[in-house]
């Protein structure tokens, strides 16, 4: 029978144009989720957030698409 994880919380971070979420599991592996604003989808939302000092929220306010990820780490 494989693994299967059991992913626990271990951090959420909010920041000007990006969310993240870090998880644990018991045996050590680690996940990590997050995606970055989507002017197009949320823009009322997205302009609360946004930062116009930082480069990437100028990137995404000037088109760029936004970037999500779903990185797992297993322990070795």
């Amino acid at each position: 029978m494989t693994h299967q994880h059991t992913w626990n919380l271990a951090a959420h971070l909010d920041g000007c144009h990006a969310a993240s979420w870090a998880y644990t599991c018991p045996c050590g592996a680690t996940r990590n989720t997050g995606h970055e604003r989507d002017i197009a989808a949320d823009p009322e939302g997205w302009w609360i957030w946004a930062e116009e000092t930082c480069a990437r929220c100028q990137e995404l306010a000037d088109g760029a698409e936004p970037e999500e990820w779903d990185e797992i780490t297993e322990r070795n």
